[in-house]
This record gives structure tokens, C-alpha cells and sequence, in this order.
């Protein structure tokens, strides 16, 4: 295998926990402790606790920019966004959050300099601007799965039932054929569907795994954190993680953030995640009429 994909930690999760095989492994028996759905969770959990611990160091490994375009003033935010930095119309010029209370009211055209925040949407004051503007923002890691290809042909690949059924989730994000040992990235994906655009050609029932976006350097503790979680949490785990267990974790995590997101700043794990002061590396969301 390339990367250490989903379907590589899987199965270090359940060498880890005693309960292996290559079929339970890829799910075809399901009669072990532990199901893969729930070891799934545990990775995904995993990777937001990793993801916080890096993003509070290094904020800027996860920043991007894009262009979105409206549907009647509602801009709908991408897959893997996280936290916004900055919203900008089609001339350069900063948009500003406003409150719900604050929005036009019937008789008014509002203005399109102003938005707010509604789901997984920016809503303009404005109505009816369609324009692309520019969306800087900080990523967050999407969800990973491992599965079997439901149909396989040149360029496209049919996920399993349990992919995500919302068109765009896994845009851009890397696939391991595992059967046939080869990377893909995902171009485009219809969630109704489940299909996935990639440039290679897979066939049905090649079992594929996508690749966390964490930092490469952060996956194996991925893995980690899920034995950890798994193995304390879940009542018919057969081995069960200690308290020197955790304290190693901890100092991994340390010393791979030390050396990938290190400062003169450096600090302990515990104090990472008990500090609730703002980080002063992330810029707040207020108007600011100089800009």
C-alpha cells in the first residue's frame, strides 16, 4: 500500500484488539467483538482530536481559498470547511457578518456587502446575487471509510452504500485501490449515486480506502487514538488500554507536533486542551471599516 489508508488502520486496529482476520478486516465477517462501522467512528474521531491539537499550533497548514458562486445570494460553503477567515465579493472588496436582526427587511434591497451565517450557507443581505466571491477559510478533515466498489468502470467508481450521499463530500480527497494497488484522487462525486470521478479504472468489488488529510506525519496516531478509544470504550473489546497506554499516546502526539508544528511555544498535551483562551493566530470576524 501507498499510505497508511483507512484500510491499513482498520486492520492495525483490529491486530491491536485481538480480533483479525483479512475477512473481518474487509467486512465480509461480521461475526467478531467489534463491527467496522464502529471502528470507523473511532478513526474519525480520532482524526478531530488530532486535527484541534494541530490546528491550534499551526492554523495556517489548514488555510485555502476558493471561489463560490450564489444561488439567489446563498452561498453554500465546501465539504471541508472548518473555520472562516474572510469573505470577498467578485471586486476584492471585504463582506461583513451581520446578525439575523440586522438583516433588510421586506421593503428593503439590503445590501450585498453584508452577510450571516445559515447551516452550511453565507446568506447576503442582498437578494439576487449570483457572482463568484472568494472564500478563505481554514479546512477540517472529512470523513474516511473504507468499502468495496459497488460497479467499476474507465473513470468511475460506484462507492459502497455506506459512502456519504452528499454531492462533493469527497472532491479532491485521495483513494487507495486496494486490490489492485494504485492512488486515485476523487474529482467529482454525486452523492445520490455514490459515484466517484477518478482517472483510473476500477472493477466491482475492488476493495478501495480513502486516505485521511491530515498531515502524513499525524496518521499512525490516527490509529493509535482509535485503539485507545476502541479498546476503553466499547464493553466486548478483548484487550484493554491502560493508563501508560494513554501517557505514550500523549507523548507521541507531543513530539509529532514538536517536530511537524513546533515553536518556541511548545506546551504539554494537557494543556493544549484545557487552555480556552482564543488562539491570537485567528483573526476574528468583525467589521472593520479601514479594510
Amino acid at each position: 500500500m501507498t499510505y497508511n489508508n483507512c484500510y491499513q488502520q482498520v486492520s492495525d486496529i483490529r491486530l491491536a484488539l485481538n480480533d483479525w482476520s483479512p475477512e473481518k478486516v474487509q467486512g465480509e465477517d461480521t461475526s467478531g467483538s467489534i463491527r467496522n462501522e464502529y471502528i470507523l467512528s473511532k478513526l474519525n474521531n480520532a482524526q478531530r482530536f488530532i486535527y484541534n491539537a494541530i490546528f491550534l499550533r499551526q492554523p495556517g497548514i489548514f488555510f485555502t481559498t476558493t471561489t463560490i458562486s450564489g444561488v439567489n445570494s446563498v452561498y453554500t460553503l465546501p465539504w471541508d470547511f472548518g473555520t472562516l477567515e474572510e469573505f470577498r465579493d467578485e471586486n476584492g472588496y471585504k463582506v461583513y457578518p451581520i446578525q439575523p436582526s440586522q438583516m433588510k427587511v421586506n421593503d428593503s434591497t439590503g445590501f450585498d456587502f453584508f452577510y450571516r451565517r445559515q447551516g452550511n450557507t453565507l446568506v447576503l443581505d442582498k437578494a439576487g446575487v449570483t457572482t463568484g466571491y472568494t472564500l478563505s477559510y481554514y479546512t477540517r478533515p472529512r470523513d474516511i471509510h473504507i468499502g468495496t466498489c459497488a460497479s467499476g468502470s474507465a473513470g468511475v467508481l460506484t462507492m459502497s452504500t455506506d459512502a456519504k450521499k452528499i454531492d462533493d463530500y469527497y472532491n479532491g480527497m485521495s483513494i487507495e485501490n486496494v486490490t489492485r494497488d494504485y492512488v486515485d484522487v476523487i474529482t467529482d462525486y454525486v452523492g445520490s449515486s455514490r459515484i466517484a470521478t477518478v482517472t483510473t479504472t476500477p472493477t466491482v468489488n475492488d476493495y478501495y480506502a480513502l486516505v485521511s488529510e491530515l498531515p502524513e506525519p499525524f496518521h499512525y496516531l490516527i490509529t493509535m487514538k482509535a485503539i485507545l478509544d476502541t479498546s476503553t470504550e466499547h464493553p466486548n473489546a478483548q484487550v484493554k488500554s491502560e493508563v501508560p497506554d494513554v501517557a505514550t499516546f500523549n507523548e507521541m502526539l507531543l513530539d509529532t507536533l514538536r517536530t511537524f508544528a513546533g515553536s518556541s511555544r511548545d506546551q504539554n498535551v494537557e494543556d493544549i486542551f484545557c487552555d480556552f483562551e482564543p488562539s491570537p493566530r485567528i483573526s476574528s470576524s468583525t467589521i472593520d471599516y479601514g479594510d
